[in-house]
């Protein structure tokens, strides 16, 4: 590993990026289509054709893809690597950077990079008519069969989330999880149905007022149990920016353990009494007409009228008890 900036040193920095972030956010079937209109010796355009959302498309992705290869390459560009094992060069009139400057100039290039890559997927989702592709990817089709499907609702059921396209990707997996325990308790075949009245609620043609009650309902479960469930393994801070990773070395702006765990207990309470106000609606609402599904399924118990304990009326009279 050598210290020239030649760009031939940078390539594996770039890969890197491309693999662990970019990849995972926006699919390799979309990434590839726009590296195709990307050139190699085109220095004034962002691409080499494409439309004008292609073209800001790909200016975003490339902020993110730098920020994030500085990111990955700082250590290896500080310390080299060769026969004699781990050094640092230290030139003439030049100074080693600090410890300190090490972790504020990697916390820096991360920020960037998340910033710019949730400004991308902003720009993605607002336009996505525009990329087919995306559309058709396995990354957005996906997505597209979880009951909170995107960072708008993430953030309708969980307002500090404030609409972070990173946040709703570091939560993918929690919310598939939520979803799948949802099933177990009103039954596979109704949450079957229950994805698809919501498809109907995200296209708008969705009227049912019993339909889009139940659907909120489900909707604040799956995200609070989400969160809960992840909210101790993530990287956030008290304004719950989601950080990719700590600096290195120590990162006083991430919530400590105990808080964290705090908030998870909390939102633990919260989406399962929401999960009980979701059966109980159930038990009660589900009928041949309503909720079908649920209603002849083994998950519903009809209900049972409890007739009313007969009391002794009071009488001042009575200063006994009766057997």
């Amino acid at each position: 590993m050598q210290r020239s900036m030649s760009f031939d040193n940078w390539v594996a920095y770039i890969e890197e990026a491309e693999e662990f972030f970019i990849y995972p956010a926006i699919g390799t079937e979309l990434y590839d289509e726009l590296s195709l209109l990307v050139g190699e010796e085109n220095e004034e355009d962002v691409s080499v054709g494409g439309t004008a959302e292609q073209k800001r498309l790909i200016k975003l992705l490339k902020m993110s893809l730098m920020a994030y290869a500085d990111f990955s390459g700082m250590m290896r560009q500080i310390v080299s690597t060769g026969d004699a094992g781990k050094t640092q060069i230290t030139p003439q009139n030049q100074q080693a950077v600090s410890k300190w400057a090490t972790a504020a100039s990697m916390k820096a290039a991360i920020l960037r990079g998340d910033n710019a890559l949730e400004n991308a997927l902003k720009f993605l989702e607002k336009n996505a008519d525009e990329f087919e592709t995306w559309k058709t990817s396995e990354v957005f089709l996906e997505k597209a069969g979880l009951l909170v499907n995107n960072a708008t609702k993430l953030t309708e059921w969980f307002p500090q989330a404030r609409g972070s396209r990173r946040m709703f990707l570091a939560l993918e997996a929690g919310l598939r999880q939520a979803q799948a325990e949802i099933g177990v308790a009103l039954g596979e075949a109704f949450l079957v149905e229950v994805l698809a009245k919501n498809k109907l609620w995200m296209e708008g043609s969705l009227t049912d007022a019993n339909w889009l009650k139940l659907l909120k309902m489900c909707g604040q479960v799956v995200a609070r149990k989400a969160v809960a469930d992840f909210v101790p393994f993530m990287n956030i801070d008290a304004d719950w920016h989601l950080w990719s990773t700590t600096d290195g070395l120590e990162n006083k702006d991430v919530l400590p353990p105990s808080r964290r765990n705090e908030i998870a207990a909390e939102l633990g309470d919260q989406w399962r009494d929401g999960l009980a106000t979701i059966v109980d609606f159930l038990q009660k609402t589900a009928s041949d007409s309503v909720f079908a599904t649920y209603y002849s399924s083994d998950m519903y118990t009809a209900l049972v009228e409890t007739p009313p304990t007969r009391l002794f009326e009071n009488d001042k009279k009575r200063s006994y008890g009766v057997l």
